[in-house]
């Protein structure tokens, strides 16, 4: 399957999406759900912060500015992570950082893992894309 540059980049954008809100809606549950479940929290989270680093694998992998395209989506996480959490905490959601300077710290938690996890995705999108499909 190829996808062309933009709906690669679409995919990346809405596995981005999908892991903030995953993410927000996971520490709203309690713990109790999770240890039915066999699962801890920690673990859910864990495994939803591999979502960047896929979500950059997929990008790269598929456009034709494989770096570029997948680095793109660093100012989206950082952005949009800490937007949730703050219209979480206006709502009443439980979260550990309120108001403007809680978005802040959670802005810099977001650019700093994500920049880590997203460039991890597209170098390894990068490296595993076979020279013919850009």
């Amino acid at each position: 399957m190829k996808l062309s540059s933009k709906s690669a980049w679409t995919v990346g954008f809405l596995i981005i999406t999908l892991f903030v809100i995953l993410g927000e809606l996971t520490v709203t549950v309690d713990n109790y759900v999770y240890f039915r479940l066999g699962l801890t929290r920690n673990f859910i989270l864990l495994a939803l912060w591999t979502l960047p680093c896929l979500a950059s694998f997929i990008v790269a992998y598929y456009s034709d500015h494989k770096l570029w395209f997948s680095i793109s989506l660093i100012p989206v996480l950082s952005l949009l992570g800490p937007t949730a959490h703050y219209i979480n905490g206006l709502l009443g959601g439980v979260v550990d950082f309120t108001g403007m300077a809680g978005a802040f710290v959670v802005f810099k938690l977001y650019f700093s893992i994500g920049s880590i996890l997203i460039a991890v995705g597209a170098l390894l999108g990068t490296l595993m894309s076979r020279p013919n499909e850009t």
